[in-house]
């Protein structure tokens, strides 16, 4: 038994085939791999790659050594033709050779995949597009490299190192990329593609990729051409002197794939393979100028409206993280705001996800209202970067990254408040639901086996709380030494967790903000949902739909993700909400008689069930009944957001006259537009409200949320005067009429009313129904609007 094991291993064919098994069976227990997809293509691409290589090169050899072995000098005429016949007919039963033992390669792969991955696979389909133009291509890449080095060394140690060169020259010079240039995706020969943020789910093959492998393609075809040309067909070794026998044709042919090379080299940016700063701000070619900052921003876009206070949020981030820190970077930060996702992730790589670039000063956001909810957590994460190492600026000490402090720091430095909560209440919450993860867990690689919300608030409230109790120089410290915190706090990681969570069960909470946040963070971690790429690629496709009022095929979409992820209530009710779109009410109503009898609802969810059922009774003319499903779905406690829409669908159960409005307002039952031209046709709508009797107060309300979501602060502010100006008759609902009073405080900011603004503060502070949260938040609007204040005067 022993001998067959040994003798199989001696036989490098075999070595390799029981390599990639292991190789793949490993995979398959990785979180986030495990199924032909995204994650595997990567993950198998280098290994194919060389072993491809190493193929071609024993495949060479084999030959070689069979060229070498003549016949016998007493061989008959006929044996020594046969040996001449099979000289000639040499080169294409190599390539037979090195094709047959990939393909065997690949069967074996895609075997284990589909076999381990069972169950828990996305699309099979996609997954096998992925694997083509993943492992696929990098395989073939491989062999042509295996060619090259078997034919231009002798000895086998050489061949198989002159195999690796180009796999890791590629792999650096696309590392350089990541480092040097502002990117988080990449395509690589011998890697594939890389497509940056692991929280961006969207994933999606598209045609840039197909393109990337044609270029690939014809820079392996000129390399085949220059090979056959070169190569000695006898003995297999490169010889120079070929060259000089070279057709006309060959040399055309081989001319046309340099040239090919040659523009695709040139032209990486515009073909959309690579970004580099001079094609994005060729985007975002309007600049604004601080004294810290560069902003480089679309001219056309919403953000083009407020750049001036857009600029001074900007510096305001900068002097609190200065002064909480005692230092800052020594250079301006350059800021790239980008118009919408779709923008960012064509140019950058990563949609969804704000990304900052410590090591190069950058922070990436996407256009929103002001105040930006993200640019004090970016700008944080460069401010960390004196601190941390000097390559990348972050919490690393080789051979440790530390993502746990690395994102605990930023999110304690902006001081996070989500719906008037504290970062130690999202964290005493998480403690309650028993979704808290342990610090051990997420003060390292393993942050990114968590699912975000716990991993991010749990870290944020960790890192705060040191911050508050230890200093901030122990925060910073940590950052530095990567979580040496034996030797930074004199304690252990799990004695200074025991404390914290000690800390944590002292935060008082109230009952509701636990319900409303329990299924938030019940969600699982990226890698325990098996479908994500494939659901994000549907939603995508799903909202290209809607916008083209193409229902049916948006509809069945939606129901191939509800069939994918049973478990997740939001499904269905977007399924709800596609229905109603689509003018299919029976649908709509059948399904929320389904959901109404699910128990796996959380308050949120039940509370939308009910929404959408009184948008439905509205729609069809019972406004009573309407009403009381307005009133089941506020009878609870909700996200704010969700209240105030609820708050103004509730008054149209009141006049008919206001339902069609409402129902265009919120595009109920019509097909969404684009978000810019959707914010306008909510202004319009907005106008006509005002123009009805007793609604006045209400249509300027809106028609001021339009003006900021355009972040037209101008038009905002007079609106909201307006509207909070009415106390009597058709005044605001008093949620609707604070939230009034907290957009009027934004627009006062932008457009430069300081005094209306601190007297706005002071009345808002008043307000009995603020949580803890609403104060920080406040005294920060305070801080803001005296820096702001300062600014403007020293400027004139």
């Amino acid at each position: 038994m022993i001998r067959h094991v040994v003798a199989l291993l001696k036989n490098p064919t075999r070595r390799r085939q029981l390599t990639l098994a292991g190789v793949t069976t490993a995979a398959a227990l990785l979180p986030g791999i495990g199924a032909l997809g995204y994650e595997t293509a990567l993950f198998l691409s280098p290994v194919l790659t060389i072993l491809a290589a190493m193929a071609a090169v024993d495949a060479v050899r084999a030959t070689r050594t069979e060229a070498n072995s003549k016949p016998p000098v007493d061989a008959s005429p006929k044996d020594q033709s046969a040996g001449i016949e099979r000289s000639h007919g040499r080169g294409a039963r190599l390539i037979r050779s090195v094709g047959t033992e990939i393909l065997c390669l690949h069967a074996i792969s895609i075997s284990l995949l589909i076999l381990l991955g069972l169950g828990h696979s996305d699309d099979t389909i996609t997954g096998l597009e992925f694997y083509l133009l993943g492992p696929g291509f990098a395989s073939a890449l491989g062999a042509v490299i295996g060619l090259w080095s078997a034919t231009a060394f002798r000895r086998r140690a050489l061949q198989i190192l002159a195999c690796w060169v180009p796999l890791v020259l590629s792999t650096g010079v696309t590392l350089w990329r990541l480092y040097d240039h502002p990117v988080v995706f990449a395509y690589d020969p011998f890697l594939g593609y890389f497509a940056g943020p692991i929280y961006d789910h969207d994933v999606a093959l598209r045609p840039t990729y197909v393109w990337y492998r044609a270029s690939n393609l014809v820079v392996a075809a000129g390399c085949m051409v220059l090979w056959i040309t070169m190569v000695d067909r006898t003995q297999l070794y490169l010889r120079l002197s070929n060259i000089r026998r070279m057709t006309a044709s060959t040399a055309l042919l081989l001319l046309v794939f340099v040239i090919g090379a040659a523009y695709v080299a040139l032209h990486r940016d515009e073909l959309g393979f690579h970004s580099s700063t001079t094609t994005i701000t060729h985007v975002l070619s309007a600049r604004h100028t601080t004294e810290h900052f560069v902003i480089h921003y679309d001219p056309t876009c919403d953000s083009a409206n407020a750049i001036e206070p857009i600029g001074l949020e900007h510096e305001f981030a900068w002097h609190q993280l200065e002064q909480t820190l005692g230092r800052a970077p020594n250079s301006p930060v350059h800021s790239f705001i980008f118009e919408s996702a779709q923008v960012k992730r064509r140019l950058m790589g990563a949609g969804e996800t704000e990304v900052a670039a410590p090591w190069r000063g950058h922070i990436y956001l996407k256009s929103a209202p002001f105040p930006s909810t993200t640019l004090h957590h970016e700008l944080a994460h460069v401010f960390g970067a004196p601190f941390g190492d000097s390559v990348l600026g972050v919490s690393l000490q080789l051979p440790r990254l530390n993502l746990g402090l690395i994102e605990g720091f930023a999110v304690a430095l902006e001081r996070r408040v989500v719906a008037g909560l504290g970062q130690h209440e999202l964290a005493a919450i998480l403690a309650q639901l028993d979704r808290l993860p342990p610090l051990d867990t997420i003060m390292g690689l393993g942050f990114w086996t968590q699912a975000a919300e716990g991993a991010y608030n749990a870290a944020g409230s960790f890192c705060l709380w040191i911050m508050e109790t230890r200093g901030v120089g122990t925060l910073t410290a940590l950052y530095q030494s990567a979580g040496e915190f034996e030797t930074v706090c004199h304690a252990s990681l799990s004695e200074l967790e025991s404390e914290w969570r000690t800390f944590l069960e002292t935060v008082v909470l109230r009952p509701s903000d636990v319900e409303l946040w329990q299924r938030t963070f019940e969600r699982p971690s990226m890698f325990d949902r098996r479908h994500a790429h494939q659901v994000a690629a549907l939603k995508q496709e799903i909202t290209a739909a809607e916008h083209q009022s193409q229902f049916d095929d948006a509809i069945r979409k939606q129901k191939q993700i509800c069939d994918l992820e049973p478990n997740v209530p939001g499904h269905r009710l977007r399924l709800v909400q596609l229905y109603c779109r689509a003018r299919r009410i029976d649908s709509a109503r059948s399904t929320l008689d389904t959901l109404r009898a699910a128990d796996d609802l959380s308050v949120a969810e039940r509370s939308r069930v009910e929404e959408y059922g009184g948008d439905v009774a509205l729609h069809e003319g019972n406004p009573e009944l309407a009403r009381a499903a307005y009133d089941r779905a506020l009878a609870v406690t909700l996200p704010r957001s969700q209240r105030r829409a609820l708050l103004v669908k509730r008054r149209a159960t009141n006049d008919p006259s206001l339902v069609p409005l409402m129902e265009e307002y919120f595009s109920t039952f019509d097909p969404p537009a684009a978000e810019t031209i959707a914010a306008l046709q909510r202004w319009i709508v907005a106008a006509r409200i005002s123009q009805l009797p007793g609604h006045t107060a209400l249509g300027q309300y809106l028609q001021a949320v339009s003006d900021l979501t355009r972040q037209d602060p101008v038009a905002a502010a007079p609106s909201l005067e307006r509207a909070r100006s009415v106390t009597e008759g058709d005044a605001l609902h008093p949620e609707l009429q604070r939230q009034a009073g907290w957009n009027l405080l934004s627009a006062y900011c932008q457009i430069g009313e300081y005094a209306n603004a601190r007297r706005l503060v002071s009345e808002l502070k008043r307000d009995a129904t603020n949580r803890a949260g609403d104060h920080v938040d406040l005294d920060r609007w305070l801080d803001r609007i005296e820096f702001f204040d300062s600014a403007t005067a020293a400027k004139q």
